[in-house]
């Protein structure tokens, strides 16, 4: 027996054919229109099925951001410590380029605040003195004014991201 193959659209000949013999005309049109109408529901449906995918991926990428400060405030609150302070400042500049795409232009001038912050405070205690007591109490005031300013930008930070970490309202 050969085996023949047959199309969708000789498919859908054969059931118009069909409807045309066993149906009248305006009977016909409403089942067409009945048709169409279900097709605009179901690729409605998948829009916004994508639409909210879309949005859950962001919220994702936004929230593994907002995370990665949590981290850093939690090593910057430790203390010191140059070989995580190195690394948290490379990721922090890879986090920093990725949430100019992710977030505004309000979280991406606090990220360049942060990072110029830390950055600061780094070279500050590299650069400790061992001489009199003029100059440590001198670089003791700036350590502390250093931190009080690197402070101030995470009390800032939960207030910039909640309007984008709100999944029921976040910003496309």
């Amino acid at each position: 027996m050969s085996q023949t193959t047959i199309t969708a659209t000789e498919n859908l000949k054969a059931f118009y054919a069909l409807l045309e013999v066993s149906i009248d005309k305006p009977l016909l049109v409403l089942v067409e229109i009945s048709v169409a109408l279900a097709l605009v529901y179901f690729a409605n449906k998948q829009w916004r099925t994508g639409q909210e995918n879309i949005r859950q991926q962001l919220f994702e990428k936004r929230l593994d951001v907002f995370d990665f400060t949590t981290r850093l405030q939690k090593t910057a609150h430790n203390g010191p410590n140059r070989y995580s302070d190195l690394e948290a400042i490379n990721s922090l500049h890879i986090v920093r380029q990725r949430a100019r795409f992710l977030f505004g232009n309000e979280i991406s001038y606090w990220f360049q605040s942060l990072h110029c912050a830390i950055s600061e405070e780094m070279d500050h205690l590299e650069n400790e003195p061992c001489c009199p007591e003029s100059e440590w109490n001198e670089f003791v005031a700036e350590k502390t004014r250093l931190r009080e300013a690197r402070t101030e930008l995470f009390e800032q930070r939960e207030a910039l991201f909640s309007p984008y970490l709100n999944f029921s309202n976040s910003r496309k």
